[in-house]
């Protein structure tokens, strides 16, 4: 008999489980400066990061565009320069560093290239 209500038990947390995710509440959202302009633009989940997420300077051009797996960096990140220019691009696993990552200057100048794996320093 013991055996047979764990077993049901687990079918239980199973269905709730299942229900508890298909509850979950996807939309985009979407901030602006004081002024106007659009400032940030992220996709979520039950209000946290899960997909793409961008931000923007005043003058409309991105400051920085990043995907992230519920709240957790995953995927490239990057960063630019006010101008548009490139300034750093990294590539995340479950949060942690894992792959390449190269940081520039405002003249497009390479200023660190390193390769990373789980987060950690694998070549410079």
């Amino acid at each position: 008999m013991n055996g047979r209500f764990y077993i049901y038990r687990l079918i239980a947390l199973s269905t709730v489980i299942l229900f508890m995710g298909s509850c979950a509440q996807e939309n985009e959202s979407r901030t602006f400066y004081s002024t106007g302009e659009l400032h940030i633009q992220a996709s979520l989940i039950n209000s946290v990061a899960d997909g793409k997420s961008v931000t923007y300077f005043k003058n409309g051009n991105k400051k920085s565009e990043a995907h992230y797996k519920l709240g957790v960096l995953d995927g490239v990140a990057v960063s630019y320069f006010e101008s548009g220019k490139n300034r750093s691009r990294a590539e995340y696993k479950a949060g942690m560093l894992d792959g390449s990552s190269i940081t520039w200057d405002s003249n497009g100048v390479v200023l660190n290239k390193a390769d990373f794996e789980d987060g950690r320093l694998v070549r410079e």
